[in-house]
């Protein structure tokens, strides 16, 4: 069986003069801009929401937060992981110094804390317990060697006498 292939000629919607192409481009190129255009004013959108956001939690925090000025007390909370079972829960400590950018340097009877603090990572200290001549401003230290210095017992670990344990230990034999 022999196929026979007829030619026919395309349909008219495919016969295009060269205005008419010309127009479908520019058509084309047209709305491919529109799209870009939306697609860059949805993207901007989350982006100024977002700001909006953070100048408004800086302005809230501004003013619950109230600022702290050199010789004020304040307490420093000490991470769970630092602390023994004796030790302080807050290490009380008095402001030195306030930057620009309201980062805090805080002294404490040991020395002075390394690094600044921001204002929500310490508390106001409402009496005032010491002042600046109470504590040390010619040592650094960290908040684990604040912590030790301040300690009952040491800080972290705890000594104790093994000299009964022993004893139970020389009886079971």
């Amino acid at each position: 069986m022999a196929t026979l292939l007829i030619h026919e000629s395309p349909p008219e919607s495919l016969n295009l003069l060269p205005s008419d192409l010309e127009e479908s481009v520019n058509t084309l190129d047209s709305l491919i801009k529109s799209l870009q255009e939306a697609i860059t004013l949805k993207r901007k959108q989350p982006n100024e929401a977002q700001m909006q956001l953070a100048e408004r939690m800086v302005k809230r925090s501004k003013r619950v937060l109230s600022s702290m000025h050199n010789g004020d007390n304040a307490t420093v909370p000490m991470p769970h992981v630092d602390l023994g079972r004796s030790d302080p829960r807050n290490i009380k400590g008095v402001v030195i110094e306030c930057s620009d950018n309201d980062l805090y340097t805080i002294a404490v009877k040991g020395g002075i804390l390394n690094g600044k603090f921001s204002r929500n990572q310490f508390d106001v200290c409402a009496t005032a317990l010491y002042s600046i001549e109470d504590v040390v401003t010619d040592k650094n230290m960290s908040l684990r060697q604040a912590v030790q210095f301040e300690s009952n017992c040491g800080g972290q670990g705890f000594t104790r006498c093994n000299c009964w344990y022993k004893e139970m230990s020389d009886q079971q034999m």
